[in-house]
């Protein structure tokens, strides 16, 4: 999500292709202090708030995060699904 010029139109474009029962998958590395930057594109990391806000603009709520690799703390895939 990080990557994405333009997140609000992307997830638009996204989730409008989505089934109803359909499932969203984010993986993310997120922070647990504001302004942390990703050590290769220095981009802006998400904190874990500001991520479920942003997919709750569009109707979805969280289902599930996993923590894929044990040695990456702060790496997470979250599962959203549409609240209808």
């Amino acid at each position: 999500m990080h990557e994405f010029t333009y997140p609000n139109e992307m997830l638009t474009d996204i989730l409008s292709k989505l089934s109803n029962n359909g499932d969203l998958f984010i993986s993310e590395k997120i922070s647990t202090k504001p302004n942390r930057k990703h050590k290769h594109c220095k981009k802006t990391m998400f904190m874990e708030h500001q991520l479920m806000a942003l997919l709750e603009k569009f109707e979805y709520k969280l289902v599930g995060k996993y923590q894929p690799y044990q040695k990456e703390e702060d790496f997470f895939v979250f599962k959203f699904r549409n609240k209808i």
